[in-house]
């Protein structure tokens, strides 16, 4: 079926903890940028397809010493959309959660997409059912789109920019995150690759916690 989720993933659950680095070659000088990177989920809700959570990012001095100023680390908070072939697709979330902001086009998302070799096996179904694909179910990788929505720490200087969005692909099986930071203005996406702290499983309940 075409509706039919994913299924459980031990990694995917409130309290998980993922760390790794986020770079962009040549941005402003011959070795680029590179960012230490800690992500922490604070809720995962399943029924609705969603997820949030807090990442810190720090710029790395050795690669980043060509932006010509010290940047302070930053702490954001992000909402996701789990790729779930209910509440949304590869070609975008649901019309009430896109409405919520100003959301890619179909055919923008499927571009990013395409960029993942995980994504091949699924991008003939994909294209041909609206976003959708029977084999998500029992894939072995879980798609996202995290947003970042504001600072919780830190964000003062210009060089730093929460407009793109993160599309990243959960390996069930290691919990290792691979991903792109794209924002619709650059040329150029940011990869993204994080390990998990963690690998005991966590059983496959899907834990939540609110907010503070």
């Amino acid at each position: 079926s075409l509706r039919l989720p994913p299924g459980p993933c031990a990694f995917l659950r409130a309290g998980q903890r993922f760390e790794g680095s986020q770079h962009l070659p040549r941005r402003r000088g011959p070795k680029g940028e590179r960012w230490v990177i800690s992500v922490a989920l604070h809720r995962v809700d399943l029924r609705r397809g969603l997820v949030c959570g807090t990442l810190e990012a720090t710029c790395d001095p050795a690669a980043c010493h060509s932006l010509g100023e010290r940047l302070e680390p930053t702490v954001t908070f992000f909402e996701g959309d789990i790729v779930d072939n209910v509440n949304h697709s590869f070609a975008g979330a649901s019309d009430a959660a896109a409405a919520r902001s100003a959301a890619p086009s179909a055919e923008v998302e499927l571009s990013c997409w395409s960029l993942f070799a995980s994504f091949a096996p699924l991008a003939r179904d994909v294209r041909r059912c609206g976003g959708r694909s029977a084999a998500l179910s029992a894939h072995g990788a879980i798609y996202m789109r995290w947003r970042e929505r504001f600072f919780v720490r830190g964000g003062g200087s210009d060089s730093v920019s929460i407009a793109g969005v993160y599309y990243v692909a959960l390996d069930r099986t290691t919990g290792a995150i691979s991903g792109l930071y794209c924002e619709s203005c650059a040329s150029t996406s940011q990869k993204v690759d994080l390990k998990p702290l963690s690998t005991e499983a966590a059983g496959k309940a899907f834990a939540e916690m609110e907010l503070a």
